[in-house]
């Protein structure tokens, strides 16, 4: 029975481990994160007046920017999302920018969402899982593989940390990375390990994948990953857990 983070491509291809994919994908995570760090501690400073700000008064235009902007990480959406009444002008507020990554030259613009909570398009985006995650453990959280309808309609990584001020939660920061821009860093050794691979979210939704059929956000069901995820689980006779540092992700690799 052979282990994963020592499995090799096949002959001719190199050498190529599931380890290998476990560090591309902690290396992209911890960057986004690090970014995160910065565009957090930005936020929290104008939170540390005598009153709360106003929306106008998050100074964050141009380090949100700066995010969409990074040749080697290609970001498609940063920015802050206030908590309700967090802010001392508007009960709801996005502060957020979008790009297209692929374009030559990247048009950054501010995203224009319904934020009157009694308008009939409103939607109170603080019951969305990337809202919720990091409200509910005051922790880094990563919502998908999961289709973005309301900005890109593609497959998303949503990664988003708490803003604190005075122990009480005033929002979250955030950025988005398309799922195809981690695919690109992962998929060519993924697809080198033999069997079937997949990198794979907590909740057992597929990333990307080689083998077995799957594509990006099928649920695995040949294993119970996300009860492996949860438990601190490493695997099964047939199939190995191995997981990232710094993101909530694995990678599943078939024995043998």
């Amino acid at each position: 029975m052979s282990n994963p983070s020592s499995v090799t491509g096949a002959p001719g291809t190199g050498s190529v481990t599931a380890s290998d994919v476990v560090t591309a994908a902690d290396a992209i995570g911890g960057q986004v994160h690090g970014l995160l760090d910065g565009l957090r501690l930005a936020v929290g400073m104008s939170f540390t007046g005598p009153r709360r700000p106003t929306h106008g008064e998050l100074g964050i235009d141009d380090l949100a920017a700066a995010m969409l902007r990074l040749p080697d990480l290609p970001l498609a959406g940063a920015g802050f999302v206030a908590a309700h009444d967090a802010l001392s002008d508007v009960p709801y507020w996005l502060q957020w920018w979008t790009t297209d990554p692929d374009a030559a030259t990247p048009e950054i613009t501010q995203l224009q969402v319904q934020t009157d909570p009694v308008a009939d398009d409103f939607r109170d985006y603080t019951a969305l899982a990337w809202f919720t995650g990091p409200q509910a453990t005051g922790l880094p959280h990563l919502t998908g593989p999961y289709v973005d309808y309301l900005c890109t309609d593609e497959y998303t990584l949503t990664f988003t940390q708490p803003v604190m001020a005075d122990g009480e939660l005033v929002g979250v920061v955030g950025a988005d990375l398309f799922v195809r821009a981690l695919e690109a860093r992962v998929l060519p050794s993924l697809a080198r390990l033999p069997g079937s691979a997949a990198l794979v979210s907590a909740t057992g939704r597929v990333v990307t994948a080689s083998g077995a059929g799957w594509v990006t956000g099928d649920l695995v069901r040949e294993v119970p990953v996300a009860e492996w995820m949860r438990d601190g689980a490493t695997g099964e006779p047939d199939w190995q857990l191995l997981r990232c540092a710094n993101v909530p992700l694995a990678v599943l690799v078939q024995r043998g």
